[in-house]
């Protein structure tokens, strides 16, 4: 019996030890799931693009440093080389937002004895930035008294509301005004009317039958808004950073990256790429039978709620004609006919190349805009006491829409060109692309331009052509061809971002109004970014020698433009 019971106490016990043993497992599962919770943000980011970013900027960080200490007389050469890898890792893979990381040139480049803090931080302020902050001041007065929705709806209006006509006037005037505002502000100015006509349509005819004209139009207003910035300096980022890596390169280059040689070039480019687009849309997007009927009244009621056009919308449009006009105007402008002299001779010192420039036409444009009274009477707290005031055409209120993240940009891009001149960095590159003098130059230009635009469609246009063009032109004096044979292709192919929703804010914007699927832009995006990669190869082998006067297949670096 003893045996017995000892035998009964042994199997109570074991259920008990499997039972402890049982909760302390299903404890510790619970307390393990807990931590690996915890730890999914850190393995997330240790497996996430911000991580490999790091790893690879640290990477060219080290291997640079190691360089600059291995290969004897070129420290600077390879410090700079360090800044330039650390910052290309960061913009590309977005470790730190894009004008934070813009800020390290600033940092690096003095503590590494590249260039002086004094020198370095006049690049963050530049000419090419006050053309950008005087254009920008322009787009916001034209947002704040409702210019913008005038012209868009305006012309649509003008040009008709068949479906063809239709998204050619709503390209038309996305790609117009482009030209002149932010990319970003334009396609917010049309998207509601283009929801407004679809949804109209909607009501009268069944979705299906319109559902190819909507993605058209949608798609249009995104990559017209692209396209447009070509045309002008400042329509696009790439473009303004090409003046001023151009201006940094080469500096004894007078008068020759002006508004108005741009612009002789710019608007037949845009021009053409906006007809093939145009007729790309119209062909597979718009049907050819069954035509939809759109109301007039929905562009009509839209037009009419502006109601007539006031005086401050007169007055900034006549300030807005005559800046352009003075912009174009500044150092003359050659009609291939006839030459039109410049205004700028007329005032002291003005013969100097770089004593009035685009920059000082756009500043005086903005603070016009801040002096010039409108009718309207807003009410203003000063010293705790609320008065009555009369409205300017612009206020600093509305001078909050100002993206500074841009201008921080653009300076990123402005220093480190800067640090590949003052630390050598450009001229030992153009030694060790030499090589590439033998290939030919239709192969060559065509590579930097497909390189150019894949890059752009993953990253900022502004941060890759930061990234790229100062190489281009360090290229260019390698294997002595004209720099603009491959500064100009490059810049252009960094405003060929029409595939993703995330690789510009047009493609964004469109993209949030839900209208669109991925594979939608993807597909569009594909044959534009080939469309645009032939029209970019057709103007750089044509337009631009015939605007800039050289031969192509016969170029070479003129004398005197190099600071050496």
């Amino acid at each position: 019996m003893e045996s017995f019971f000892h035998s009964f106490d042994m199997v109570s016990m074991d259920k008990e030890t499997m039972q402890s043993a049982l909760r302390y497992t299903k404890q510790g599962a619970i307390t393990c799931i807990r931590i690996l919770k915890s730890c999914l943000p850190y393995i997330r980011f240790v497996l996430g693009k911000k991580f490999i970013g790091l790893y690879t900027a640290a990477l060219s960080l080290v291997l640079c440093m190691i360089l600059a200490w291995q290969v004897e007389g070129r420290r600077a050469e390879f410090h700079c080389a360090a800044v330039a890898g650390v910052c290309a890792c960061c913009w590309i893979f977005e470790v730190l937002p894009l004008p934070i990381t813009a800020l390290l040139p600033a940092i690096l480049l003095p503590i590494l004895d590249v260039v002086s803090a004094k020198t370095i931080a006049t690049k963050y302020f530049s000419d090419t930035i006050f053309v950008f902050v005087g254009g920008f001041v322009m787009a916001l007065a034209m947002q704040k008294w409702g210019l913008h929705k005038r012209i868009a709806l305006g012309l649509v209006r003008i040009i008709g509301v068949k479906p063809r006509m239709l998204l050619f006037g709503v390209m038309f005037a996305v790609w117009f005004l482009s030209m002149w505002m932010s990319n970003t502000a334009t396609a917010m100015a049309m998207l509601p009317s283009a929801l407004a006509i679809i949804e109209n349509l909607e009501e009268d005819v069944e979705p299906a039958r319109i559902k190819k004209f909507s993605l058209g139009l949608f798609l249009g207003i995104a990559f017209a808004a692209g396209i447009g910035g070509i045309a002008t300096t400042i329509g696009t980022p790439p473009n303004l950073v090409l003046l001023k890596v151009f201006d940094e390169q080469f500096p004894n280059a007078e008068n020759v990256m002006t508004f108005s040689k741009w612009f002789v070039f710019g608007l037949p480019t845009a021009l053409i790429f906006f007809i093939i687009c145009y007729a790309f849309f119209a062909i597979f997007y718009c049907p050819w039978r069954n035509s939809i009927n759109i109301e007039k009244s929905v562009i009509r009621q839209q037009y009419h709620a502006l109601g007539d056009m006031k005086l401050e919308e007169k007055l900034v449009a006549i300030v807005f004609v005559v800046l352009a006009i003075c912009w174009m105007t500044i150092g003359g402008l050659n009609l291939f006919l006839f030459e039109i002299p410049g205004w700028k001779e007329i005032f002291p010192g003005g013969d100097k190349s770089d004593q009035i420039k685009d920059g000082t036409v756009a500043l005086i444009a903005a603070v016009l805009m801040f002096c010039i009274p409108s009718t309207r009477k807003v009410t203003r707290r000063e010293n705790g006491v609320e008065t009555e005031v009369r409205d300017m055409l612009m206020d600093w209120e509305t001078m909050r829409g100002m993206p500074w993240d841009l201008v921080l940009l653009f300076g990123g891009g402005f220093a480190l060109a800067a640090g590949f001149t003052a630390s050598g960095l450009d001229s030992y590159m153009a030694d060790g692309l030499k090589s590439f003098e033998d290939w030919p130059i239709f192969v060559f230009v065509a590579i930097i331009a497909v390189v150019s635009a894949t890059i752009t469609s993953f990253s900022s246009n502004t941060a890759t052509a930061n990234m790229l063009l100062p190489a281009m032109a360090s290229l260019a004096t390698g294997i002595n061809v004209h720099p603009l044979l491959v500064m100009i292709p490059c810049a252009l192919s960094c405003s060929f971002a029409f595939m993703f929703p995330y690789s510009t804010p047009p493609n964004v914007i469109v993209f949030g109004s839900g209208r669109l699927r991925m594979t939608d832009m993807m597909l569009a995006g594909f044959f534009m970014n080939i469309i645009g990669l032939i029209v970019t190869m057709t103007v750089t082998f044509t337009l631009v020698p015939l605007v800039w006067g050289f031969n192509p297949f016969d170029s070479s670096v003129p004398s005197g433009w190099t600071s050496n």
